[in-house]
């Protein structure tokens, strides 16, 4: 059995949490699929697909800036760090609710004002179906990617599943986010 790519942040250090699959999921398909391709289990790893060199931003930082480095480098999150801690995330969806929608003033807000807590993880060397499968039930965009070690290495997004995985899969993944949405 596979380790779960579930993890969440604790106050000091990381915590597993065990996260159950779903029948009929995409990652259920997705771990057949591979199956029926060569008769065994392909597991595809985070770190195949994640993209790397994720920086992050302090929760002084303010909006406008980061506002502009995501239009700069073309991202849609960063995450905010406080010592050696990742205490949340900004998302350019943040910063349109909790800060333009809000009516506040945008040059006085800062990361820490915006963020996003509780930020989901999993680890670079999990299969790409755990991880399919936490931002399925989590309804979840982005997964930040530590190492063994606990070392920020990359952030796993739906732009980087659409792009590394069979249609299906990323279909039902952008479906299953967003359905929280519904209209």
């Amino acid at each position: 059995m596979h380790a779960r790519c579930n993890y969440r942040s604790s106050i000091r250090g990381w915590q597993s949490v065990p996260e159950a699959r779903q029948p009929g999921s995409a990652t259920e398909r997705m771990s057949q699929a591979a199956s029926d391709f060569d008769q065994k289990e392909v597991a595809m790893k985070v770190r195949d697909i994640m993209h790397r060199g994720v920086e992050c931003a302090a929760p002084d930082t303010p909006v406008e800036l980061l506002a502009k480095k995501m239009l700069d480098e073309d991202i849609g999150a960063i995450p905010v760090r406080h010592d050696s801690d990742i205490i949340g995330i900004v998302t350019d969806r943040d910063i349109t609710l909790r800060a333009v929608a809000s009516g506040r003033a945008l040059s006085r807000l800062t990361a820490g004002d915006v963020m996003s807590t509780g930020v989901k993880f999993c680890r670079a060397d999990a299969d790409i179906d755990d991880a399919v499968q936490l931002m399925e039930n989590r309804h979840i965009r982005r997964l930040l990617v530590l190492d063994r070690k606990d070392k920020l290495v990359g952030m796993l997004s739906l732009g980087d599943i659409s792009r590394g995985m069979p249609r299906d899969v990323s279909g039902e993944l952008a479906q299953a986010v967003s359905s929280h949405h519904a209209w």
